[in-house]
């Protein structure tokens, strides 16, 4: 941790990070360093209720859009944003995934700088054209659910966009169920599909965009 941590911020951390003496809540609140200066931060008496507010206080689960800056754009749903740790993660030489999941799990991904609703429909429309069935919901959360059979039985993929930022997008897909060999061979047939092609941003000779 950096120098500047006080030894009581960085126990407070420590209990946040490691599973198994994770902190509650609670005891997050009553720590001395969190105790210092905190001001809790009261809604006004008639402010109204927020999004997904039950009667009595309660919070049901709700599906939040994020919504664009300007214009008609900020009624219109986004795919989720990645972060810089989430970049990171995905950089060759710097995936750690393997640590934790089985190589053959790793998801495969390319950018795009198409529209999100555009690379959504042409993942769909070549998954069908490649035999695979898509269900009706295809652009809930910005996923595409392709479901088939391969030489060695049943497969499953799933695709997802996720905005890099405004205007570029990355396009993760994942085996979800079935062979290894068999995912890769699909997903090969799908990126080289031409309704796939015409979204997906080509990387030059010199590893740029």
């Amino acid at each position: 941790m950096p120098a500047h941590f006080s030894p009581p911020l960085q126990q407070l951390i420590g209990r946040i990070l490691v599973l198994e003496a994770r902190a509650s809540i609670d005891e997050i609140r009553a720590h001395a360093w969190f105790g210092v200066g905190y001001v809790p931060v009261l809604p006004p008496a008639d402010a109204p209720d927020p999004p997904g507010a039950a009667p009595g206080g309660a919070f049901t689960e709700v599906e939040v859009s994020r919504g664009g800056d300007e214009g008609d754009e900020a009624l219109s749903p986004r795919p989720a944003p990645l972060t810089a740790f989430d970049l990171i993660g995905a950089a060759a030489g710097l995936d750690l995934s393997a640590m934790f999941a089985s190589a053959a799990k790793a998801p495969a991904r390319f950018p795009s700088t198409s529209p999100a609703s555009d690379i959504l429909e042409a993942l769909a429309a070549a998954a069908r054209e490649l035999g695979f069935a898509v269900p009706s919901d295809v652009a809930r959360n910005f996923k595409v659910r392709m479901e088939g059979q391969s030489r060695r039985g049943p497969l499953v993929a799933l695709a997802q966009v996720f905005e890099m930022c405004p205007g570029l997008h990355l396009v993760e897909v994942r085996k979800v169920r079935g062979d290894s060999v068999e995912f890769a061979a699909f997903y090969r047939r799908l990126e080289a599909h031409p309704l796939v092609e015409r979204v997906h941003m080509p990387v030059t000779a010199e590893g740029g965009t």
